[in-house]
């Protein structure tokens, strides 16, 4: 029960973000909680080319949901992704390791390999506290780590495929 509630609550919080972002209203229920993303969102001054993007990329075998495709005010190419998680309050919150392959890996399902491997996609972990509303913080990737991401990400996809015995792109 406690983790399918905490699932739910993520997924009523990305609900949340994403029609606050495409100017509908919210539920209200967790506004606490979103404010300060979208504080951080007006103070970037970024603009959101898609919201809950999904995609499916043939050549590698993979798909996802992108919480965010954005760019800001130098234009920068950016994959943002929501994570809400219990805090403590003593402490900052930080990225798992695989939030980072997985932001490279939306990187190059929506912008492509060579963009990420030129270095023009950056990424951004926006972690949200479900347990102490208006807590967040945020985990930018500059272009390095974007690759970086990729490549453990492309790594860990090779080693799932040999587990599974289960290549996608050849069905």
């Amino acid at each position: 029960k406690n983790v399918m509630g905490a699932a739910n609550m993520g997924t009523q919080i990305h609900e949340d973000l994403q029609n606050q972002v495409e100017g509908r209203p919210t539920s209200g229920k967790w506004d606490d909680h979103i404010a300060p993303v979208i504080e951080w969102i007006k103070e970037k001054g970024l603009k959101f080319l898609e919201t809950e993007h999904t995609f499916v990329d043939p050549v590698h075998g993979f798909g996802g949901t992108i919480d965010g495709v954005a760019t800001n005010d130098d234009g920068a190419k950016l994959i943002i992704d929501y994570k809400s998680r219990n805090s403590n309050p003593r402490y900052k919150m930080k990225p798992y390791e695989k939030e980072l392959a997985q932001v490279g890996a939306y990187s190059c399902g929506f912008y492509g390999v060579d963009a990420v491997l030129n270095g023009e996609v950056q990424g951004v972990n926006v972690l949200i506290s479900r347990n102490e509303p208006g807590k967040m913080e945020i985990c930018g990737y500059p272009p390095e780590k974007v690759i970086e991401g990729w490549k453990l990400f492309e790594a860990l996809l090779t080693v799932w495929r040999m587990v599974r015995k289960y290549d996608p792109r050849k069905n």
